[in-house]
């Protein structure tokens, strides 16, 4: 079984953990629910509203770079910290994602999360859910031909 990385994101002696990312999104929701219940519906409302976006904004941003690891059986993508289990026979293809500032990858397997629709829609102009592999993952390479020859052994 072989583990794929991203570098650690740093901003300066800060690392980002999506835990604390996500608390920090979700306090314009506290505080929309708590004006929300003390009677000041349409403050809350806008504030409920404007902290959901930031959270799906968020999700979205933080499963970009998922861990991935391969094994004889499947491939295994750690999303937030929840592996999804994707068959080999089960990935459609994978192709190379143009028009980005860095290079990519979308993956693209029908049992991925219904969030993976959005970045197949994205990056791949299909509904087919999708995964992207960046160039600064660990080993790249060697991710990327294992992928390969699992497409083209099952085809």
């Amino acid at each position: 079984m072989k583990e794929y990385k991203y570098p650690a994101i740093t901003f300066d002696r800060l690392k980002t953990r999506s835990g604390l990312v996500m608390l920090l999104l979700v306090m314009p929701l506290i505080l929309g629910l708590g004006w929300v219940l003390s009677g000041q519906f349409l403050t809350g409302l806008g504030w409920a509203l404007f902290a959901g976006v930031l959270v799906c904004l968020a999700v979205y941003a933080l499963n970009l770079r998922p861990a991935v690891t391969c094994d004889p059986e499947r491939l295994s993508v750690d999303f937030m910290g929840m592996p999804c289990q994707i068959a080999w026979a089960d990935i459609l293809g994978i192709r190379q994602v143009y028009g980005l500032p860095r290079k990519a990858w979308l993956v693209q397997a029908p049992n991925i999360s219904p969030l993976h629709h959005f970045y197949g829609l994205q990056f791949g102009k299909s509904w087919t859910p999708g995964f992207l592999i960046w160039e600064d993952i660990s080993e790249r390479t060697e991710l990327l031909a294992e992928i390969r020859k699992q497409i083209k052994a099952l085809r």
